[in-house]
């Protein structure tokens, strides 16, 4: 649990250092793909999503975030790695007068709140609880 935090709070700090530039679209797509995987309880689709996330971030800042996220053994460390990374991006989202992305925020993560970016349009799908609480959340933005 503490490492958890220790890695939030320099997520947070990192997310202080980005500016709220737009966004890419494609890197925007890949994390609505590896949240999708997670909201599916579907460790080898977050996998497969991945490569194309790393690809896609353009960003030294997050860099270390989006590493972090590929060293999960399983869907529930996923999740716990996914909590910082997903916090830096929503909280960029959110600095986005104009951004077409939805966030959205659980406040039943262990430590969290843990929050998380969807297309605009789209059902509220966490990825902290899958199918188990699928809907459990409210939007941000």
């Amino acid at each position: 649990m503490r490492k958890i935090k220790l890695f939030l709070a320099a997520a947070l700090m990192f997310a202080s250092t980005l500016t709220a530039a737009e966004l890419p679209s494609d890197f925007l797509s890949a994390v609505e793909d590896v949240t999708a995987a997670l909201s599916a309880d579907n460790f080898k689709q977050y996998q497969q999503a991945l490569p194309a996330l790393t690809a896609a971030n353009t960003d030294a800042a997050l860099a270390p975030l989006v590493d972090n996220l590929s060293g999960a053994k399983d869907i529930k460390a996923a999740r716990q790695q996914f909590l910082a990374f997903s916090n830096a991006v929503a909280g960029l989202v959110l600095a986005q007068a104009d951004s077409s992305a939805q966030v959205f925020q659980c406040p039943m993560v262990p430590g969290g709140p843990g929050r998380w970016v969807q297309a605009s349009g789209t059902q509220i799908a966490n990825p902290y609880f899958g199918k188990k609480m699928l809907r459990c959340g409210s939007r941000l933005n």
